[in-house]
């Protein structure tokens, strides 16, 4: 089925009827409250925007899940589809049921792309405030999205229940860095930045190879576009500091418990860098001293590091 007739706003989700037992209404209520203060901490936990370490963010609805994650740098949605008593025969029901399960599906991963966020705004903030429609942006991009998994599965009563999965990684030419860059940054490549992307693909043993900055103590929220700023609030690093072609294919920063992990993109031998705090106002970038920033800028314009995007956030 074509995608572009599952974002149509004509179609409208249809829920496969459940039977409700004939527990009485008072009961299942207490059930359900019971459930719900017993699951609150969790659930306060998960979704929590405080909660500012949440480098792997789950979404469970009634239609399926979404889970961002900023270590793997992907995006993981599984959603659900179920037939109706208006479908007949077992091959209705089949496409009726994947039809539904496929609508979920994109529409989970519009909201997930939707909620990802640029520095401390989400993308739709930051398009709002560019005047961007940007919905209209993530569901050209989603429609193309390739690499659907399905599955169906008939029930005991006779209705059909499918599943239908998809993964979207962050970088790479059909990733999700470069729906964000097309979208809030125009695609110029300048001549200096060319040089340096040249100079950067080539070291020798003892040449500083990457920055990682220890954010362990720090409260930070993770962000596909965080920026790096001196004491005196210059932007150091950001979206519109790199080379446009390797923060598509890598992404402006890789969150890492472990240096080791990372090591693709940082190289080798990276330099460990010390942060002062948090950027006032916004929990996703970060300050560092005048000290390390002079530090950083002179290996920078040595070894080509915030162009080619070698950069990490050590976190806990």
């Amino acid at each position: 089925m074509v995608f572009s007739r599952i974002l149509n706003p004509v179609w409208h989700t249809h829920p496969a009827k459940r039977d409700l037992g004939v527990k009485p209404i008072i009961s299942q209520c207490v059930q359900y409250l019971y459930t719900s203060i017993l699951l609150l901490p969790v659930l306060s936990f998960t979704y929590s925007p405080l909660y500012s370490q949440n480098f792997i963010q789950t979404n469970s609805t009634r239609e399926g899940e979404s889970t961002v994650d900023f270590i793997q740098r992907r995006i993981v949605v599984t959603a659900k589809g179920a037939s109706t008593a208006a479908q007949k025969s077992l091959a209705e029901k089949k496409l009726w049921a994947l039809f539904e399960a496929r609508k979920n599906c994109i529409t989970l991963v519009a909201q997930a792309i939707g909620n990802m966020r640029i520095e401390s705004k989400t993308f739709m903030e930051t398009g709002k405030l560019k005047g961007m429609n940007i919905s209209l942006q993530i569901q050209e991009y989603v429609r193309g999205i390739k690499g659907l998994e399905e599955h169906t599965e008939t029930l005991r009563d006779g209705s059909v229940l499918a599943t239908v999965s998809m993964v979207i990684e962050f970088d790479g030419n059909d990733g999700i860095n470069k729906l964000l860059f097309n979208t809030l940054f125009p695609p110029l490549e300048t001549k200096d930045t060319v040089s340096v992307k040249e100079k950067s693909q080539t070291h020798e043993k003892a040449d500083i190879t990457g920055f990682v900055f220890n954010v362990r103590a720090l409260k930070i929220q993770p962000s596909m576009m965080p920026g790096i700023y001196s004491e005196t609030g210059e932007l150091l690093y950001g979206p519109d500091r790199v080379s446009r072609a390797y923060a598509v294919k890598h992404g402006l920063v890789g969150y890492t418990k472990d240096i080791k992990s990372v090591m693709d993109r940082v190289g080798d031998n990276p330099v460990l860098v010390e942060v002062l705090h948090l950027k006032p106002g916004n929990n996703a970038s970060i300050v560092i001293s005048k000290k390390e920033t002079d530090r950083l800028q002179s290996l920078d314009r040595r070894y080509g590091i915030f162009a080619g995007c070698r950069v990490a956030f050590l976190i806990k």
